[in-house]
C-alpha cells in the first residue's frame, strides 16, 4: 500500500538526520570514542536509536569501534568514533 511508501520513505529520512547529528558529535570530539549511551545523552537522541544506527553507519563506512569500555552502570560498551 502507498502508505508503507509514505512510512519508508520517512523511516530514511529520520535515519539520515541520526546519521548526521551522530557524525557531527563524534567529530566534535575527534580525539576520543565514545559509547552509545553518551552520544545519545549529548546529542539528544534516543540512546537505542543511536545503538541502531551505528552498526548501519559502520556498514557505510562513516564511523569505526573503539575499544569497550564499562559504563557507569557497570556493563561494557562499545565505543565508536568517526572516520
Amino acid at each position: 500500500p502507498s502508505s508503507s511508501y509514505h512510512a519508508a520513505d520517512q523511516a530514511k529520512g529520520l535515519a539520515e538526520r541520526h546519521y548526521a547529528v551522530i557524525i557531527a558529535y563524534l567529530n566534535s570530539i575527534r580525539s576520543w570514542k565514545t559509547h552509545y549511551r553518551a552520544i545519545g545523552s549529548q546529542t539528544g537522541l534516543d540512546p537505542h536509536a543511536v545503538a541502531r544506527r551505528l552498526p548501519e553507519m559502520e556498514r557505510a563506512g562513516l564511523v569505526e569501534r573503539g575499544p569497550q569500555v564499562r559504563m557507569a552502570n557497570g556493563r561494557m560498551a562499545q565505543t565508536w568514533g568517526a572516520k
